[in-house]
């Protein structure tokens, strides 16, 4: 979210999807008089020389997955927890880890919906369990993935025009390039084989003896052991 070249915040998916919950029946006309500096989420900043174990302190202080790169104050680009994995085992920062197995890091019970289950209920059961990623059979659906799909032709003018069928729709209606495949992986793996399965995955998760291992688990998690 710009203005007058100064970043104010990044807008996420997970803020789109409870407002589309919590609005239900007049979710387009919310969405569309919602101003973006009600939803966005804390600017959390580093600099180019800032070291990156102080970044990854940040995030863990904030919670937050993601940053934006200053040069002197001017925004450079955002960095987030995907492009400090790639670092991480492509540096060989990973390999200094390795006495650090998947299973230590902890991870989250896997929450998943049936295929017929309504877009409006996938979106209800991401906010009440606090999740962004569902397994829906055997794929992921994320948060990112619905929104983007609900904000591109055609399904952006059902929403605008019949929001409460739209959100009454199956899951099964929505195109198949919105279900992503997660890798799998044993508890007893290391870091970088846990890092190189994450970034391989399309669905950028790792499904873990009926948990879920996220970005957050494998790249932040590390610094706290």
């Amino acid at each position: 979210m710009t203005k007058e070249d100064s970043v104010h915040g990044f807008i996420g998916g997970y803020i789109i999807i409870e407002i589309i919950e919590q609005s239900r029946k007049n979710a387009w006309s919310t969405l569309y008089k919602t101003p973006s500096e009600n939803v966005d989420w804390k600017l959390l900043t580093t600099s180019l020389d800032e070291e990156l174990d102080i970044l990854l302190r940040k995030m863990i202080a904030t919670g937050y997955g993601h940053a934006l790169v200053l040069d002197k104050d001017k925004p450079v680009s955002p960095i987030g927890l995907l492009d400090i994995a790639k670092f991480f085992l492509y540096s060989g920062v990973s390999d200094n880890l390795e006495d650090i197995t998947i299973g230590q890091l902890g991870s989250s019970p896997i929450v998943s919906v049936p295929p017929e289950s309504t877009i409006l209920q996938a979106v209800s059961t991401m906010i009440e369990k606090r999740v962004r990623r569902l397994l829906v059979k055997d794929k992921v659906l994320s948060d990112r993935s619905l929104i983007k799909a609900l904000m591109t032709y055609p399904w952006l003018s059902k929403l605008r025009d019949s929001t409460e069928e739209t959100l009454n729709s199956p899951l099964t209606a929505l195109p198949a390039t919105v279900f992503h495949k997660p890798s799998r992986a044993l508890p007893s793996e290391g870091l970088s084989k846990g890092l190189s399965l994450l970034l391989d995955a399309e669905a950028k998760c790792l499904l873990v003896d009926g948990q879920i291992a996220t970005p957050w688990d494998l790249v932040v998690k590390p610094i706290k052991q």
